[in-house]
C-alpha cells in the first residue's frame, strides 16, 4: 500500500475525518502551548495565535498590527513602554524612549510587545492589545500618554506642550496581566489658559487663550513672543 494512503487510513482511523487539509478544526488551549516559531494555536479567549521568532511573543491575527524595530535607546525597552522611530538600521528602523517635553521624540508610534534588549530586534504594536502590562495604577477606560519622564505613560493629559500624545487605553487593570489598548495619534494643542500656553511652539502657532479679555482672545507665536492679531505681545 502508498505510504501516502497509509498515512491517510492512519488520519482517519485517530480521527481527523479530512486529512487532505481543507479546514483544521482547533480546540481553545488554556496555556500557551510549548514555544515553536510558526505555531498556531487557538488561545483562552479564542483568538487565533501564531508563535513568533521570538519565544514568548505571538501575534494575535486580526487584533493588532505590530512592526520589527532595532531597540537603539541604549538601555531595555519593555514589555509595554511606549517608543518613537528616528532613521533605520539596514532593513530596521530604530526606536528609543519617547517624552513630551522633547518636541523631535514625542511622537509616539506604538508599545513593546515584549521587553527588547538595547541593540537587539523587537516587535512594536501599533494597533490591537499589548497583554502582561502592569497598569494597577490607572482605571479601565482611562487614556494614556507620553509623560514628561522618557519612557513612562501617564493618565493625565499634559499640560504646557506643543503637542500631546494619547497612545491608547487602559481595557484591563492588573499589576502583572493588565492589557493596554494601542491607539496613537498626535494632539495639537490650540487653546486654553494663559498658563496652559504651549512651551516650544513653532512660528506662526495659533492658540485661543480663555484668560485674554472677557471672551478669550486668539494670539500667535512670532518666533520670540506670543502677539495678537495687531501685533501686539500678550
Amino acid at each position: 500500500m502508498p505510504i501516502l494512503k497509509r498515512l491517510t487510513n492512519l488520519m482517519r482511523a485517530l480521527g481527523f475525518p479530512n486529512p487532505h487539509a481543507n479546514w483544521l478544526d482547533l480546540q481553545p488551549q488554556i496555556t500557551d502551548p510549548p514555544f515553536r516559531a510558526g505555531r498556531t494555536f487557538l488561545d483562552a479567549d479564542n483568538s487565533l495565535c501564531t508563535m513568533a521568532g521570538i519565544e514568548g511573543v505571538t501575534t494575535n491575527h486580526g487584533k493588532e498590527l505590530y512592526f520589527e524595530a532595532v531597540n537603539k535607546s541604549g538601555g531595555m525597552i519593555h514589555n509595554g513602554q511606549p517608543v518613537y522611530v528616528f532613521g533605520s538600521t539596514g532593513k530596521r528602523i530604530k526606536i528609543g524612549l519617547p517624552i513630551n517635553t522633547d518636541d523631535s521624540t514625542f511622537v509616539c508610534v506604538g508599545l513593546a510587545t515584549h521587553d527588547i534588549s538595547n541593540n537587539t530586534e523587537g516587535r512594536i504594536c501599533v494597533e490591537g492589545i499589548v497583554h502582561d502590562v502592569d497598569t494597577h495604577l490607572w482605571e479601565e477606560g482611562d487614556l494614556l500618554y507620553v509623560s514628561s519622564t522618557r519612557g513612562v505613560l501617564t493618565n493625565v493629559r499634559p499640560e504646557g506642550t506643543s503637542y500631546y500624545c494619547a497612545v491608547g487605553m487602559v481595557s484591563y487593570v492588573s499589576a502583572t496581566i493588565g492589557e493596554i489598548t494601542v491607539h496613537g495619534r498626535r494632539t495639537e494643542r490650540l487653546g486654553g489658559t494663559t498658563a496652559n500656553r504651549t512651551t516650544n511652539p513653532r512660528i506662526g502657532w495659533p492658540y485661543f487663550d480663555t484668560s485674554l479679555g472677557a471672551n478669550g482672545k486668539p494670539i500667535w507665536w512670532n518666533g520670540t513672543a506670543w502677539v495678537d492679531a495687531t501685533g501686539t505681545t500678550v
